[in-house]
Order: C-alpha cells, then sequence, then structure tokens
C-alpha cells in the first residue's frame, strides 16, 4: 500500500512543509519536474500523489523539515491511533513507545518468558504509556503566579513584546495589557497564538454578577451609613513624611463589605457609573435589592452577548497593539459595549509567542495570591505537566512568604519528578534594586546587575533551604532590561525543552532496560531473585491494606478561615461557601489531599526503605531495576490516590453543607458587628461539623479513602504476585 494513500490530509502535510520553506507552488513545481496545477491539487486534496511524487515534492525544497516530513511519512506503526499530527516535535520518539509496547506484547505471549518477568514488562508499558501521553500533547503553558502588585503583567508583556513603541510614554503606560500597581487585572489572561490580533472573552454567568452587584450594593450602602468625615485644617494635616509613616486608625471603614477595587471598577462601568454617581443611587435606593436591581437595570445584560472582537485588516489608521491595549482595557474595566462581565479573557496574537520548535507555549497571568489559602485555579497548574511555574516574587522580598507557602505545598503534595524543572522562582527587580545590594566580602555597593543577582541568589538559596528546596531553578527578570528580557525568552523555551526531554529519556531508559531483560527472560536464577523480591515487598502489602482512620479535613478549614481576610470570608459566605477567592468546598477537598498524601506518605516511606535495603543487597542485584520500577509505581499510584481523595473531600460534604441556611445566615448576619469576625466563623464552623449527623460524612469519607488506598495496595500485589506458568503460555 502507498504510504501516501494513510494520510488524509497528506496534501495538507505537504502545503505546510512547502509553507516553512518559502517556496511557491510555481518554483517548487518546476524543480521536482510537475506544473503548478498538479502541485496545487496534491495540496488541495483533490488528487492523491504517489510516492515518487511526495519524495520528489519533498526533496525539492531540501531543507530539514522536509527529510525529517519524508521519515515520518514512511514510518511504519503497529497502532495507527498512536501516530500524532505532523509536524510533531517527538514523533520519533512515540514511534517507538508504538513499537516497544507492541514488543512488551509478544514478550508477554511468548511461552518462554518466566512468569515473575510479565510484572516487569507490564510495569514498562505502563510507564511507556505515561511518557507518550506527554509527549503527544504539544500545547504548553508559562504561568506566572505572585502576589498583587508584584509586576506580573509588565514582566508578560515585555516577554512578549505587547509594548508600544512611544519611548515618550511613561513605562506602564507602554504596556498593551492594563498595569497600574497592583488591583488592575479584573481576571485571569491568557495569551495565545493566532491568526491575528484579537480578545476572547469568556463571560461570568448571570448569577455571578447578580452576586457580584449585590457586593457591590451592600459596599455602596455601608459608606453612605457612614458619618462624614470632619474637616481638617491645614494646620492639623501632618507633614508628608509623618503621613507616609502613620497606620490609617480604625474605624468604620473597616467593616465596610468588601469588594475588589477592579471588580467595583468593572461593574460602574458595565452600568455606565461614575464613583460619585454611585454613591448618590445608593442615597436615593437604601434597600440593598433596589439598589442592585438598578445598577443590573443600567448593565442592560440581554444586549452584552458578545464574546470575541478582532482588529480589522486592511485599515491604516489602526495601530494593531494600539487597538489591542485600548479594547483589553474597555473589557478590563466593562466600557466595552457588547460585552459582559469577563471571569476570563484570551488574548490572542500573530505568531508563535516563543521560538519553541513546534510546540506551542502559551503564557497565563493568574489574579494576585493575597492570602495563603489554597486555590483552584492555581493549584491545577501544579497538577498539570506540561505547565512551567514561574512563581513570581519582589526581589528586595525574594522569596515571599506566599511563595514559599506554594513551595512548600507543592512539594508536599507532588512525586512528579518532572517538577524539579516545572517550578522556577521568578525574581522581578525594579529600578536600580539590583545595584543597590552589597558585596557581603567588601561591603560595597555592587557595580553591575549581575553582581546584585548573584548576591540575592545566595540569600535566596538560604532561604529555600529549610523547605530542602535550593535547588529550585532561579531566574531574574528586570522588565526594563532588554538584555534581562531576551536571556528569560531562551530560559523559557530551554526549560520546556528539559522538560520534554526528560520523557524522552525515559523511553530510550526503557529500551534499554527492555533489551536487558529479553537477554535474562529465561533464565532461572534471575527468575528466582525476582520472585524473592516479590515476597518480601509482599509482606508489607499484607501489612498494609488500610488507612484506618485519617485528620478530619474541617479542622484545616478552620485553620484558613482563621488566616484570610475578614472580607473574604463574608464573600464566601455571601455564596454559600462557593467562591472563587476563597471555596469551603476546595478547602476541604485540598486538605482531604494534604492529609491523605501525609498519612500515605508515612506508609509509603517505610516501603521505600525496603526497596532501598534489597537495592543495596549485593544478591539481588539482577532486581534493582525492577525496584526501581516499582518505586515508580507507587509514587504514581499515591499521586493518583491524592487527587481522588480530594475529590471525595470535595464532594461528600459539598450538598449538606451547601444546604446548611441556618450556618450561612449565622455567619453572614455577625459580620460588622464587632466581634473577631474570623473567630466567630470558626466556632460556628466548628459546630457544624461536630454534629452527630456531619460526622457521619467524615466516617464515609474515611471509608472511601481507604477503600481506594485498598484497591492502591491490591494493584500492588497482583504485580508482586507473578502469574502461573501456564497463564502466561496463554496470554
Amino acid at each position: 500500500m502507498s504510504f501516501a494513500a494513510e494520510f488524509d490530509q497528506i496534501g495538507r502535510i505537504l502545503a505546510h512543509v512547502r509553507d516553512r520553506a518559502g517556496i511557491t507552488q510555481a518554483t517548487l513545481a518546476k524543480t521536482m519536474g510537475s506544473n503548478t496545477t498538479r502541485v496545487f491539487r496534491m495540496e488541495s486534496g483533490e488528487v492523491l500523489p504517489t510516492d515518487d511524487e511526495v519524495k520528489a515534492y519533498l526533496k525539492s525544497i531540501n531543507t530539514d523539515l522536509a527529510s525529517d516530513c519524508l521519515r515520518y511519512l514512511k514510518a511504519k506503526w503497529i497502532d495507527p491511533v498512536r501516530r500524532p499530527a505532523f509536524p510533531h516535535p517527538d514523533w520519533e520518539s512515540l514511534l517507538i513507545i508504538d513499537r516497544q509496547l507492541a514488543r512488551i506484547d509478544e514478550l508477554k505471549a511468548d511461552p518462554e518468558t518466566k512468569a515473575v518477568f510479565v510484572r516487569a514488562l507490564d510495569l514498562y508499558a505502563a510507564d511507556l504509556m505515561r511518557c507518550s501521553d506527554f509527549l503527544k500533547r504539544v500545547d504548553h503553558y508559562l504561568v506566572f503566579i505572585g502576589v498583587v502588585s508584584v509586576g506580573k503583567t509588565s514582566a508578560i508583556c515585555t516577554s512578549l513584546g505587547l509594548t508600544l513603541d512611544k519611548e515618550e510614554l511613561p513605562f506602564a503606560r507602554r504596556m498593551v495589557l492594563e498595569v497600574g500597581g497592583g488591583r488592575t487585572t479584573l481576571c485571569e489572561v491568557r495569551v495565545e497564538a493566532g491568526p491575528q490580533y484579537g480578545l476572547i472573552v469568556e463571560p461570568c454567568t448571570d448569577e455571578e454578577i447578580r452576586r457580584y452587584v449585590l457586593d457591590y450594593a451592600d459596599h455602596l450602602l455601608a459608606i453612605a451609613k457612614q458619618p462624614p468625615r470632619p474637616k481638617v485644617t491645614d494646620a492639623e494635616k501632618p507633614t508628608k513624611k509623618v503621613r507616609s509613616k502613620e497606620k490609617p486608625k480604625p474605624g468604620a471603614t473597616e467593616e465596610v463589605p468588601w469588594i475588589s477595587e477592579e471588580m467595583a471598577r468593572a461593574i460602574r462601568g458595565l452600568s455606565g457609573l461614575s464613583e460619585a454617581q454611585a454613591q448618590l443611587l445608593a442615597k436615593s435606593f437604601p434597600v440593598r435589592e433596589e439598589l442592585a436591581i438598578q445598577i443590573l437595570t443600567r448593565m442592560d445584560l440581554l444586549r452584552r452577548d458578545e464574546t470575541t472582537v478582532w482588529c480589522e485588516d486592511g485599515d491604516p489608521k489602526i495601530k494593531e497593539l494600539e487597538w489591542l491595549q485600548k479594547t483589553f482595557k474597555e473589557i478590563n474595566n466593562g466600557r466595552r459595549p457588547g460585552f459582559s462581565l469577563p471571569r476570563r479573557i484570551k488574548v490572542v496574537v500573530p505568531g508563535k509567542l516563543f521560538d519553541g520548535q513546534y510546540i506551542n507555549i502559551g503564557v497565563v497571568d493568574t489574579k494576585g495570591v493575597d492570602q495563603a489559602s489554597a486555590r483552584a485555579d492555581i493549584d491545577s497548574h501544579f497538577d498539570d505537566p506540561h505547565a512551567i511555574l514561574l512563581l513570581c516574587t519582589k526581589f528586595g522580598e525574594a522569596p515571599d512568604l506566599p511563595t514559599i507557602s506554594l513551595i512548600g505545598r507543592a512539594m508536599s503534595l507532588h512525586t512528579d519528578a518532572s517538577l524539579d524543572e516545572r517550578m522556577v522562582l521568578l525574581v522581578l527587580p525594579r529600578n536600580e534594586e539590583a545595584v543597590d545590594m552589597k558585596d557581603e566580602a567588601t561591603n560595597d555597593f555592587v557595580e553591575t546587575d549581575e553582581a546584585g543577582y548573584d548576591v540575592k541568589l545566595a540569600h535566596i538559596h538560604h532561604a529555600l533551604q529549610p523547605l530542602r528546596a535550593d535547588q529550585l531553578p532561579v531566574r531574574f527578570l528586570n522588565a526594563t532590561s532588554k538584555r534581562d528580557v531576551e536571556g528569560f525568552r531562551s530560559f523559557v523555551v530551554n526549560q520546556f525543552s528539559a522538560v520534554r526531554q526528560q520523557y524522552i529519556h525515559r523511553v530510550a531508559d526503557a529500551v534499554e532496560k527492555l533489551d536487558e531483560l529479553v537477554k535474562h527472560r529465561t533464565r532461572e536464577e534471575r527468575a528466582l531473585v525476582l520472585a524473592d523480591v516479590m515476597d518480601r515487598l509482599g509482606v508489607w502489602a499484607r501489612d498494609n491494606t488500610r488507612l484506618e482512620e485519617i485528620r478530619r479535613p474541617d479542622q484545616m478549614l478552620e485553620d484558613a478561615i482563621s488566616s484570610i481576610h475578614a472580607r473574604t470570608l463574608w464573600a464566601s459566605v455571601r455564596r454559600e461557601g462557593a467562591w472563587e477567592n476563597f471555596d469551603y468546598y476546595y478547602q476541604l477537598g485540598y486538605a482531604t489531599r494534604q492529609i491523605v498524601a501525609n498519612t500515605a506518605g508515612e506508609r509509603v516511606k517505610n516501603l521505600k526503605a525496603v526497596i532501598d535495603n534489597l537495592a543495596g543487597n549485593p544478591d539481588y542485584a539482577n532486581a534493582r531495576e525492577f525496584l526501581r520500577q516499582i518505586a515508580e509505581h507507587v509514587d504514581a499510584a499515591v499521586e493518583n490516590l491524592t487527587r481522588q481523595a480530594q475529590v471525595f473531600g470535595e464532594t461528600i460534604y459539598r450538598d449538606p453543607l451547601h444546604s446548611a441556611s441556618t450556618y450561612w445566615d449565622k455567619c453572614e448576619r455577625v459580620y460588622g458587628t464587632g466581634g473577631p469576625y474570623r473567630s466567630v466563623v470558626a466556632e460556628e464552623t466548628r459546630t457544624w461539623f461536630g454534629d452527630a449527623a456531619v460526622r457521619d460524612l467524615y466516617r464515609r469519607l474515611t471509608a472511601e479513602v481507604n477503600r481506594a488506598w485498598e484497591e492502591l495496595v491490591r494493584g500492588l500485589q497482583e504485580i508482586l504476585e507473578a502469574p502461573a506458568e501456564s497463564a502466561v503460555s496463554k496470554a
């Protein structure tokens, strides 16, 4: 069968290779001894080219991509489903996986293969499938995470070239994405490559908007009830220096119902109100629901059904980046006609964002972190093996406490070795901060930014040592430095390449180890060693069939409630706990995951000790590779277990807690009464979870976690119990 006939999109593949080479159809037709019409019909799919035509076509282009394409088209796949679309950076590694999986099936079916080796083959197959799942996907994300006002957005704009070429403007005003010292970006923003400049908005639901408007109505009404501030004469005013150091005095404003500055600004934009007009409206409509209706009516949400907007081509008056800056600002502030309140904004720019060969790198600007509690939108990126996480911190504070907290949580939950490459500390110096550092040997100011970075790097490594994270990659990026920006862009491409290379090396290593196993698969002495190892590890499995009781996750929820801002807690209470900035159910799920990771981790630590002892014994040298596989299998199984536990924790408590109207009413009413709000809510939470019916939910959670743990142990036991020889022969 013709290899060209195996591909439905052979014309598209050929056209892509030609386009990348910058050759016209006419030039190519002449070089390959054909005609333009034939080339056009081949590329459009009107005719199926012969194998000779495909070879002539690609050899006439004569580029590395063309040679790669010809090898790809001629390659024979055992399972065509595993074949990725072309171009693909790692198709040859995927081809190796395809052939090795088929090889493993053949070995398992061979009656000469000793039964104990079958389990080792199963482990290799599982690892190869994990590598295949990772390598096949070419979409990656560079995720910026950091506290409010750390400088993430400026770093993104300068790194991606999203800056206006107007040197006369102040630095912040040249950024295409809106910046302003924090509290500016309304929601998560993603930047991705596309056909042209544009914006795609995922809007909030009408119910979400209604909730935000009710929050804003409460905020306005609380301000309206405050007594006017007495006028202060010039003589009574403190000097600038004194005023800058004074802390605000406690007063009624501390208990004004909370809504973020950026959300309040967007609501005013959607409703066409200035701040003064909104406050006057509150005086005219002093009832919360009536005020909210007035604001919602002005928003005219039924007419706000647009979700995409593109920069029009061919208009010389429109400068694309200026258009993008203006349009993004309008949407972000609720001032773009036809657009509703955004939950997420996708910024589309033409061409690749980075020069990574055949991989797509998107950028995520997360909402600023302003507290230590877990957040689903951020934690999801830690679970994505295709994401690189840039933990952003200011130069003077590096690493700041929220970043240290994130690193600690990630390292305690994840066993994935690639996290070492995926997590990066990104330090964002401003102005002359780097050269303000002093050389510790001479106590003199350093002379260059690089020297200042070296001094700060030593401080960072020292601060990370207690977390055992002092090997964490650290990068410095001053958004105003072209040298830093260019170095950062190269670093990003290299880092993604390193992450993918980890999996490519795993594939090559698996092939090497399989070759070794094939040599010895019929040898009795190796089989006996493996059987002995299986028996010894089986003792651990038999002794650890249950986790028994786990710590209650509501205790960690109480801790989180006691540590977050009172206004954030109140906003979550108003939504029966379902709010992205502090989600009760996510907190319960995440707490369950942490508890199970710690509990299971202690059990697995004992197993790893057994594995290390066996691997260090010369008598078991022939089983070391199998022991390594077992350790990796258990790590992957525990990671999966903790994710299951998170789902259990979220779902088991959700419905009963969400419908606990008495609890929510109590927690909402106490806000603004002058008491310690967080302490009161924590106490109410303790009382609710202490109820007998709710304790039954905890017992159900414990049972679900133990069931999942038993499945994990049973899976390990199946690996350690080699099948009978007859079973292998029949496979």
